[in-house]
């Protein structure tokens, strides 16, 4: 297998050169929301709709007291343990069904500590050289942990783009206790993950969570530079990013706005869990799975993929994109969990792309 891993180690981290001891914070920004009330809204209500009599015994007589006492129960959960302590209050059959999913889902979302997701600036006296694509190892408190620069190298600051782990050893300490002012110390860069050299083809980027941040330090960098044109041909720039909420989609807006702006910038999010509190109407499926959908009808014959390939070529994209892409003529990047970059990996092969047009790393 071909997907590099982030260096993660302490002792790899600190044999990295140093690039400064001094990088000083000039912002941290919460990129999620807190969602809390509208997740016990809808609790409440698919609880109504689908609950037991052991539900409509329990449940307080107004909305507002059934939304305290549904806090109530989740709060008493044991996170490391995973209790679902809702589900009883769900027929059986439910339970395994698209309810109990669904009532599962919030749950988990419920419990997640805000915030979860960070933007974090940092300014150093001299200049970072830096690749797009690569990472650094960020010092703060002692504890070492490497991170992708999600901002361009064109760029006087150094943006990073943290996802919360709780427990962590050191997100956790990034989302409760860093505050503009603050300094850490940065090593490095590292990493392989880079651009090809400039040619015709096609540039697809796909993404789950926060492995979006090398590739929106790629993408700023392609439009700043001019890297999306060659021999005076715009090249076409695919972003397709997976995550399970809306607001846990990191630079979701400047994408949008991104995709306004430059005709040739296409930006695909797929969200798995986000029509469980909006109206959200857009792409759901794995990325991989999406990436089928854009595919010329020419570059494929659906009969020879493999059998859910095949099912969603046969499902329309949910978007107005009128482009389409062909396996042979692009080339891909991958970041994200392991897990996740691994079956990009067989997928994209899978769909025709050239091996040696391929970049992958892992995480986690």
């Amino acid at each position: 297998m071909r997907i590099r891993p982030h260096l993660s180690q302490h002792e790899a981290a600190e044999a990295l050169p140093l690039v400064t001891d001094a990088a000083v914070v000039t912002d941290v920004s919460a990129m999620d929301k807190n969602r809390t009330d509208e997740v016990l809204r809808e609790l409440r209500a698919t609880l109504d709709a689908h609950g037991t009599d052991d539900w409509r015994r329990d449940r307080p007589a107004t909305d507002a007291a059934c939304e305290d006492f549904l806090a109530d129960r989740l709060d008493a959960v044991d996170h490391v343990a995973g209790d679902a302590p809702l589900a009883d209050y769900l027929p059986a059959d439910d339970r395994e069904a698209a309810v109990g999913e669904k009532v599962a889902a919030l749950q988990g979302r419920y419990l997640q500590p805000y915030p979860s997701l960070l933007g974090i600036t940092v300014e150093t006296d001299d200049p970072v050289e830096f690749a797009a694509g690569q990472y650094l190892a960020v010092r703060f408190r002692d504890t070492p942990r490497v991170y992708s620069v999600a901002s361009s190298p064109t760029r006087g600051e150094i943006e990073f783009c943290v996802r919360r782990v709780p427990g962590g050893e050191l997100t956790s300490d990034l989302a409760v206790h860093l505050e503009a002012g603050d300094t850490v110390t940065l090593r490095g860069p590292y990493g392989d993950l880079l651009l090809e050299d400039p040619s015709s083809r096609d540039l697809v980027f796909l993404a789950t969570g926060t492995g979006v941040a090398p590739f929106r330090s790629m993408i700023e960098y392609l439009f700043e530079t001019g890297r999306d044109r060659f021999a005076g041909h715009e090249r076409d720039v695919w972003l397709i990013l997976g995550a399970g909420w809306r607001d846990q989609v990191p630079y979701h807006g400047a994408f949008r706005a991104l995709a306004d702006e430059r005709a040739n910038f296409h930006y695909v999010p797929t969200l798995s869990r986000e029509s469980y509190l909006s109206d959200w109407d857009g792409e759901t499926a794995y990325v991989q799975y999406v990436l089928t959908k854009y595919l010329d009808e020419t570059a494929l014959d659906s009969a020879s993929l493999p059998g859910a390939f095949a099912r969603y070529r046969e499902s329309p994209p949910r978007g107005s994109i009128s482009q389409r892409l062909r396996p042979d003529e692009m080339e891909v990047y991958a970041c994200g969990l392991n897990a996740m970059v691994s079956s990009l990996v067989d997928a994209v092969e899978t769909l025709g792309v050239p091996p040696e047009h391929t970049q992958f790393e892992g995480f986690g």
